[in-house]
This record gives C-alpha cells, sequence and structure tokens, in this order.
C-alpha cells in the first residue's frame, strides 16, 4: 500500500476527471489511471492467467478449474490520513470487482498491520462491499507466514513475508517451469507482454494467446505470443 501515496491518489483523480470530460482539447496523458489498470488487471487475470492455470495437469484437482484467486496487501506503512485518502479509490475498484469480476476474490491477505489498523479498517470496509471485506484476512506480523504457507506453497510466497518468491511490484507474470514447458513460444522473448491478454481458438482446435489492447492511443494489438501444447 505504499504506492498509493497521496501523489498517487491526486494523480488518479486528476486523470479519472479528465477522462470524463467532453472537451476534444483535453486529453488525459499516455498511461491510464489505476482504476483502468485494476480493469486490464482483472481482464487479463480471468481471460488469460486463471484458465492457463487451470489447463494444468500437474495440481491438485486437476479436473477442477481455478476460478478465483487469492491477493496478498502489505499494510506495514498504512496511516489513517492514507486510508481516508484511498476511500473513492477503493470504492471505485470495489464496484468494479463486484459489478464485472464477480468471486474473483478467493481471499485477500492484509499483512504486517500496524498496531492501530482496527480503526483503518472500521473506515475503510464502509467504502468496499460487504461480500468482498468479508474475504479480508488481517494479519499481524507474527502471523503472516503460518498463515500465508496454508494457501500458497513456500517457494511462491513473497520473500518478504518469509517465502522464496522475489516479488517486486508491478513486475510480470513470473512462469513456473511446468507452465513454460506446456507453452509453444511465438515470440523470441518468451515471456508475458504488459497489457491485456487473452485466450482465443485457433484452427485445429488450437488455444493461443493473443496480447490485445493497443500499442499507441489508435493502433490497436493482436499479437499472438504463445499456444498451449
Amino acid at each position: 500500500m505504499a504506492h498509493y501515496d497521496q501523489s498517487a491518489i491526486a494523480e488518479w483523480r486528476k486523470l479519472r476527471d479528465m477522462s470524463c470530460c467532453t472537451d476534444p482539447t483535453v486529453t488525459p496523458k499516455d498511461r491510464p489511471n489505476m482504476s483502468q489498470q485494476a480493469l486490464v488487471f482483472h481482464d487479463s487475470l480471468t481471460r488469460f492467467v486463471l484458465p492457463l492455470c487451470s489447463a494444468m495437469s500437474d495440481r491438485p484437482n486437476p479436473s477442477t478449474p481455478i476460478g478465483n484467486a487469492v491477493y496478498i496487501v502489505d499494510a506495514s506503512v498504512v496511516c489513517v490520513k492514507q486510508a481516508w485518502n484511498l476511500k473513492d479509490f477503493a470504492q471505485e475498484v470495489s464496484w468494479i470487482l463486484m459489478t464485472c469480476y464477480p468471486e474473483t476474490i478467493e481471499r485477500i491477505f492484509v499483512c504486517n498491520v500496524p498496531s492501530y489498523f482496527s480503526m483503518i479498517w472500521n473506515i475503510f470496509k464502509k467504502w468496499v462491499d460487504p461480500v468482498t471485506a468479508a474475504k479480508v484476512v488481517i494479519l499481524k506480523q507474527s502471523e503472516v507466514y503460518r498463515t500465508l504457507e496454508r494457501f500458497i506453497d513456500k517457494e511462491n510466497i513473497p520473500a518478504k513475508f518469509g517465502g522464496g518468491f522475489a516479488f517486486q511490484n508491478g513486475m510480470l507474470p513470473d512462469l513456473d517451469p511446468g507452465i513454460r514447458q506446456r507453452l509453444q513460444w511465438t515470440t523470441p522473448s518468451q515471456c508475458i507482454p504488459s497489457g491485456p491478454v487473452k485466450w482465443m481458438q485457433a484452427d485445429g482446435g488450437r488455444r493461443i494467446a493473443v496480447a490485445t489492447g493497443s500499442v499507441d492511443v489508435n493502433v490497436p494489438r493482436n499479437v499472438e505470443i504463445a499456444a498451449l501444447l
């Protein structure tokens, strides 16, 4: 939550207001605001990541599709003022999840909470959908690792919470060896690009991953990046 500071929220409000402007001479900056980023993230999660995980056979109960995700939040530096500034953003993202991506969340682990976090949560949850709020699990620092390891393999728990995953904020999906073996790459980089990605049905019933969206403002992107073997 350290990245959602006062300047980030101010920029979100500015770009959000500009996106509603009808004056053609007023244009937002090239990068999307945080609400648009949330939409892109969940679009790729539901149309690419979860179907890809569901296609893997080297997991418990491989016949059961994977339809939701676990979220981990580092709240070690959050303060009351920051929580108050985030209320509009939290309400908007909660509305996006509730209306566009229902039941995507399995649990939200809010980790390393300060001693005064209960007061912050009492403020915050008023702007969060009650169904989503019920999935929030608040953890003190001493509770974090032993709780996460019940739901996540140690190698996939971020290192800052005691696991073996060298996570950095904003990084692209890090595919494990089992998933990479099931993909036939059609791009030299052999990695997932930024922006929206989805699965499509190709000739012969093949499933191909396609990077969509746009490269620039008015240049659509439709690039095949990999096929599922």
